[in-house]
Order: structure tokens, then sequence, then C-alpha cells
């Protein structure tokens, strides 16, 4: 307010000192001009004098002051003329042809009365008649002649009488006076206006600036924010009405107070070292805590600015109590971390189902980023498990503003299917509008599969159960079948009953095989347990399998040379590895290979976290591998379950694997199956090893021996994602530095952005999408010097043969153990490019 009145102030000295310096000059233009017309008016009563002094002169001069005064008459500048009260000039100097244009002739050929201004005839005769009637010895009078180009002449007359009706006159032409004098009438009357103009506006601001300042501390005392006006030693110069209250001090004590007499985290000379760099017209947004009166201190937030007032820098502060914007901040950032960490996936959608938010749980179940999913629909995760109906339901309740729980089967963005529990809430604005949908949603995929495990378990006790009690009759039906055939053989000599006979007996004897083993799956049943070497067996085996297998299946074993000795019971064993074995043999219908390897492998923490049914410890590792038909993933995950099978009827009970299953849990162990339709598959049988102190020293010492990496960045490429995250964690563990893919056209993308970062990649062979071979050759034409190691479940799939071919030089066999794949890993950085 204070620089609105300056600025009024200084405007109203400036508009005085323009006008007095214009009428100053305007004053000085009159002073000379009436100097002027005085000096012509003494010169018209000197040539009045003069005419005096020739008339009563002797006449013995009068023709000597007739000739002087002819000339004086004829050389003066002034006008001089003689008329008379006819209405003409009678005589007129030349001075009248020079101001006026007109020549004589001309002067005294016109009425005078012809060249006045019509606006001065009427003024100009009743001069003349008021000397004549007066006897008036001298007459001053102006009036305007007309110059013979039209334009007018200001002429100051003076006129004196003479006898006979003449009149002798002198003229000065003052039109340049005039104009001086009309001037500054005119700036006069200007000014004056101005003046009073400039004075009214100043009312009117004067009026405005009181109204405004009224309004100003009326707004100022009705804010709902503290207000404080300051100087620069932070004396408090004002205070409003809620200042007041928030501090609960008087508005008297508060101007007798410093700002850091409230203010809690600053000083002076800090406060000071920022309010030097405040620019006027700048708000500055800060936060602080004050203190009360009480002493209580809050937090509040300041909008803090500067103006000039009176040549002196005042600063003011908005300032804003907080503190319940701060509980709700924390209230607001504790439901965002709990949103945030949930294990739940949370969705927020928009009313049309658009996804606006996604937690990290979400990312982690769907595969799909939050930024990915933005502006998406849900639908994206449709995994075409449920029909339309069962969305129309879905939608149908929550249009209503209703809240929808069920269980839903979504996919994620590998393809892979999980299922949820979904509840689906509506949210509402004030007017009770519903303009958001907020989804909590669990992945039950894992919980589902305990379940079907318990159920499956409970099953298999059942089946059990019914098997134990059918075995038992059947049992004791084949018991007597098989004695009193072998007492008939003594009575029958000829060949044709003899073969009956050894059919029946043939037929009774594999009755009762499959009597136990379905004891042996239903009970557990244990034989003689013994600490034996599995080698000798497999001899055994090999040996019936030259006997008995078809002569188009090549056989071969292989086993480490001190191979670790197992405690079990041979005879399970023996039919643990007959079975796989026949197995094999009938997924080879043409022929094929089929290999038994036995090997030493302690189980570490990678590999346990590979197979959730694996413990760490020692094992001797049965793998029995062909090259058959291979498994369809469909059927994976029931090949294993008792009387299940995919031959033909009579040529398989469906209890082989489901005998393997049993037989080699009971003995502590554990299968794993990797199978590739129309590669083959390997059975992986891991048994508990019988080691020695020295034996388990010397795994240890090759434990500790692992060679660890360097920071180099290995990019692992496989599709299932646990397989994936315990790699990457072991080989962050020992040194190294991981990028991950799900298949390999992320591992294309991924090589393209990190290509000179990355020195090898390990990469599956079996993978949707694009496939490791695939993914081989495209590494390869990118970068011919990649360094690539191949994995899979199948030592002689053709893809390892494949990607062999294409100069992988290293092969890691699922699944793998620490030790292996560090081992190979170094070897392979080692080679070079």
């Amino acid at each position: 307010m204070d620089e609105i009145h300056t600025l009024i102030v200084g405007a109203e000295n400036e508009e005085e000192r323009l006008l007095h310096q214009r009428v100053d000059k305007a004053a000085t233009a009159s002073r000379i001009a009436m100097g002027l017309l005085v000096l012509g008016t003494l010169l018209t009563l000197g040539m009045v004098c003069i005419a005096g002094v020739l008339t009563f002169s002797s006449l013995k001069g009068k023709r000597k002051a007739e000739r002087e005064l002819e000339e004086f008459f004829d050389i003066s500048q002034d006008l001089f003329c003689v008329s008379h009260t006819d209405g003409y000039f009678k005589r007129v100097n030349p001075a009248f042809a020079e101001v006026l244009g007109w020549n004589e002739k001309e002067m005294l050929a016109n009425p005078y009365i012809s060249f006045v201004h019509p606006d001065d005839i009427e003024p100009t005769l009743r001069e003349v008649e008021q000397q004549v009637v007066s006897g008036r010895k001298v007459v001053d009078f102006t009036n305007r002649y007309r110059h013979k180009d039209g334009s007018w002449r200001m002429l100051s007359w003076k006129s004196v009488p003479l006898p006979g009706g003449f009149m002798y006159a002198t003229a000065r032409d003052i039109t340049r006076q005039y104009q001086a004098e009309q001037h500054v009438i005119q700036l006069n009357a200007e000014l004056e206006q101005r003046v009073m103009d400039r004075t009214k506006e100043l009312d009117k601001a004067n009026l405005a600036l009181k109204d405004g300042e009224a309004r100003t501390r009326a707004f100022i005392e009705q804010a709902a924010d503290a207000i404080f006006i300051h100087d620069f030693t932070g004396r408090i110069i004002e205070v409003n009405r809620r200042g007041v209250l928030s501090l609960g001090y008087t508005h008297e004590e508060l101007l007798g107070m410093n700002v850091f007499d409230i203010e809690v985290d600053f000083d002076l000379p800090g406060a000071q070292a920022e309010w030097r760099k405040i620019e006027p017209g700048k708000q500055y947004l800060i936060r602080g805590h004050h203190r009360r009166k009480d002493g209580s201190v809050f937090p509040v937030e300041l909008s803090f600015g500067c103006f000039e007032c009176k040549e002196e820098t005042l600063y003011m502060a908005l300032v804003r109590d907080i503190t319940d914007r701060m509980i709700r901040e924390a209230s607001h950032e504790r439901l965002a971390k709990a949103v945030e960490q949930a294990a739940e996936t949370i969705v927020i959608t928009d009313a049309t189902g658009s996804i606006l938010y996604a937690n990290p749980a979400f990312e982690k179940t769907t595969g799909y980023t939050a930024r990915e999913a933005l502006g998406l629909n849900p639908r994206i995760l449709k995994s075409g498990k449920h029909d339309d109906e069962f969305y129309r339901g879905m939608w149908d309740v929550l249009k209503k503003g209703e809240t929808w729980s069920g269980h839903l089967i979504n996919r994620r963005k590998d393809g892979s299917l999980y299922d949820e529990e979904a509840t689906i809430s509506p949210v509402r604005d004030a007017d009770g509008t519903v303009v958001n949908y907020v989804a909590v949603k669990r992945d039950v995929s894992q919980e589902l599969k305990v379940e079907a495990q318990v159920r499956q378990m409970q099953k298999m006790e059942s089946i059990g159960t019914l098997a134990s009690g059918i075995a038992h009759d059947l049992n004791n039906t084949l018991a007597p079948i098989l004695m009193a055939l072998e007492l008939l053989r003594e009575h029958v000599k000829d060949s044709d009953g003899l073969e009956l006979m050894e059919t029946m007996r043939q037929s009774a004897q594999h009755g009762a095989d499959l009597v136990k083993q379905v004891l042996t799956f239903a009970r557990g049943v244990k034989g003689e347990m013994t600490d034996f070497n599995l080698m000798s067996l497999s001899k055994e085996i090999q040996k019936v399998i030259h006997d008995t297998f078809p002569k188009n299946i090549a056989f071969s074993l292989k086993a480490d040379s001190n191979l670790w000795m197992v405690n079990a019971d041979p005879t399970q064993i023996h039919q643990v590895l007959m079975n796989l074995c026949v197995n094999a043999r009938d997924a080879m219908p043409d022929g094929g290979g089929l290999e038994v390897s036995l090997q030493n492998i302690v189980i570490d923490d990678v590999y346990a976290g590979l197979n959730p049914a694996a413990k760490t410890g020692s094992y001797v590792l049965i793998q029995v591998t062909d090259n058959g038909t291979g498994i369809p993933p469909t059927i994976r995950q029931r090949i294993f379950d008792p009387f299940f099978t995919t031959k033909a009827v009579g040529k398989g009970t469906g209890m082989g694997l489901s005998t393997v299953m049993s037989i080699v849990k009971s003995h502590g162990g554990f299968v794993n199956l990797y199978s590739e339709l129309g590669k083959g598959s390997t059975f992986k049988v891991y048994l508990r090893a019988i080691t020695t102190p020295k034996a388990v020293g010397e795994a240890a010492l090759r434990q500790a021996k692992l060679e660890c990496g360097h920071g180099e960045t290995i990019l692992i490429v496989d599709d299932e994602e646990r397989v994936r995250d315990i790699a990457a964690k072991t080989l962050v563990r020992f040194g190294y530095q991981v990028l991950s893919a799900s298949n390999g056209a992320e591992a294309l993308a991924l090589y393209a952005q990190h290509r000179e970062k990355i020195a090898l990649v390990l990469t599956d062979m079996a993978m949707p999408v694009m496939d490791g071979p695939t993914t081989i050759i495209a590494l390869k034409a990118m970068n011919p010097a990649v360094k690539i190691i191949a994995s899979s479940g199948l030592r002689s799939n053709g893809n390892v043969t494949k990607a062999m071919g294409e100069g992988v030089g290293h092969f890691i066999p699922k699944p793998y153990t620490a030790e292996t794949m560090l081992a190979i890993l170094a070897r392979a950085l080692k080679e070079k490019a």
C-alpha cells in the first residue's frame, strides 16, 4: 500500500513541476509582448508630441518640419495613417504594404473597415465613435486586419483626432505577441484543466487506496493461514488474526517479538543467508516448526516472499499448520507401503476398467510390469478358462455397487496359467458414484497343488488299503494254483500238455508278481535292507536286457569308478531299474538307445532349490535315458499314479512307475523326470548314499574349491522361473553379475542392449516362443564370438546335438548342482573365443 501512495505522490510532484515550467515560459512571453506594446505606445506618444511641436512651431520652421515629418512618416517601420470619418484612409505609409501586403492605392480605394476581421468591425467602429463623441485625445484598441494573402494580422492602434473630421493613427503588428499570449492563455487553460483532472484522479486514487487498504486488511485478517510481515532482523512488523490464534500470543505481544522467538528450525544468520537469495515477486515454499506460547511445537509450511516498502525490504510469510496433513500423509505413506509390500496382488482401475495402479506383487505374479499394465484392461490376463457368462455375472454384481469375490484362472505374460482368489470392490466418490474398482487377489496355485497332493495322498492311501486286501486274496488264490501246477507236471508227459501247463504257470507267476508290486506300492513293503554297490545290480539288469530286449535297442551302462554304496533292499531297487528300463523299451517300438548311468552327487542348496523333493546331502544318481517318443506335458503329472497307463489294453498294468515312486520314497530318495516329445525321456532316481568321512571331506573340499567369478555378466535363458532364480542367486553369490530372460526372444533383446558386458550365455534347449537352438543361431549371428553353454535334461537331445553343431562347446545336464554349473562356467570363460 505504501508503494502505491509513494508512486501517486511522485507523479503529482512531477506534474506540478512541468506545469510551473510551462507557466514560467508563458509568463516570460507575455512580459515580452507587453514590453513591445509599451514601446509602441511610447513611439506613438512621441509622434503626437512631434505633431504638436510641429503644429505650434513658428511658421518659419513650418516647411522644414513638414518635410522632416514626411520623411519620418515614410521610413517608420510602424504603420502610420490618416483617416477620415467618411470611412476611408487618406494617407498610409509604406509600412502598410510591408505588413498587410496591400499597396497605398489599394488601401485608399477601399473603406478601412473592409480590411477589419468581421468579428472586430463592431468593436472598432465603437472605439472610433467614442473618440469622436468624447473628444479623447488618444484612443488605444486592437483589431485584426486582413492580409492580402487572406491571413489575419493583429494590430495595436493608437489614434489622435484632428480638426475637420480627420484622425491620425499609428499601429504596430503584434500578431506574434498576440499568438504568444493566446498560446499562454491556452496553456493556462489546459494546465488548469489538467490540474483539475489530476486532482480528481488523485482524489479517486486516494479513495481507492483507502478502500484497497481496507479490503486488504479485511482479507489478511480473515485469511485461513497465519500471515507475518517482518524486516531483515526478524522483527515482526505485522501479524494477522490467524497468526495470533495459532500461537496463543496477543497481537501486541507478537509485534514486540522476533520471528526466531517462535521459529524452531532456523537461526538468524542462517535465515538471513537465505533471505538474501529471495527475489521480489517470487514465492518460496519451505517446511519447518513453530513454537506456541505454551511451549508446544507444531509443523508448518511457509510460503515466503519479499517486497520493497519505503526503501526497505520486508518479508511476508504465509504460514499454514500442517499437523493434520502430516498425519494424513503418514497414514497414506503407511497405506502405500502396505500396498507396495503386500503379498497379494492389488490393482486399481477406473470406472471403465482401465488399470491405473498395480503393486509389485502384480508384477511378480503376472509377469507384466506396472508400466506395461498401465492403461490396459485386466482382460489381458484372461485365460479362456471362463466363459462369457462368468464375466457377465461378475460385472452384474460390480455394476450394482457390490463387492464380487470368486476364483479366477488367469494367464501370465509368459502364457502359463495360475489360480487366484479375487475380491473386487467398487470405490465411490462423495456423490456416491463409482469412480474406481480395487481388486485384491491372491495366487493360490501352490495351495491348490498342495491340496491336490493331499487328495492324491489320501487317494493313494485308499487305493493302497484296497490293493492290500485284494492282493491278500489274490495271493491266497494264486498260491494253490502254482503249487498244483508243479504237482501236475509230474503226471503230464506229452509236449502239448507240458506247454499248456507252462503257459498256465507263467500266467499265475505274472499274477503273483503283480500282487507283489501292488503290495509294495500299498504298504511300502520293505525287504532286507543291506549296504551294496549299485554297479553289481546294474550289471544284472544289463544281462537281462541283453537277453530279453529287442536287438534294435542299444544298451549302455556307465558308472563312476568310486561309486558310493547305498543302504537299500536290492530286490526292490532291482524292480525299480527293471520297471524304468521296460518303460524305456516300450517308448522305442522301432528301436533306439537306452543308457543307464550311475554317479556320485552332492545335493547343494542350488539343486535343492530347483527340486522341492530334494534335500541337501550325498546321493547316488541313477539315470535311465531313452531317445523314444517322449511323454506329453499333459500327462506328466499323472504317470506316477497307480493304474494309470497310456498303453493298449493288456499291454500294461499302470503300476510300474507308481511302484518306482513308492519304493524310492520309502528309501528316502526322490525321482525326477525330464522329457521332450519326439526326443526321449530321462528318469533320475536319487538314493541316499553311504559315504565315509573321507568321502565327505573330499566332497566338501571340492565345494570349497569352486571357482568364483570376477564380476563377469552371465545371461541366463530358461522358461522355468525357479531355475532362473536359484541359478542367478548362486552366480551372484560366487561373484558374477546376472541378467535373466524367460525365452529366446527376451534373451536377444537383452543381448542387443548389453552386448558389451555379457561374457557368456547359459541357455535351456526347450523353451516357448523361441527354443534354444534358434536362440543360439541368432546370438551367433549377432556375435560369432559369443560364448554359450547349453542346458537340457536330455544329453542325447537332438537340440543339444544341433547346438553343438552351431559351435556350443559346453553342455550342463539338468538338473545340475552349483559345483557342476560353476566348474563348466569357469572352464568356458577361460577358453578363447
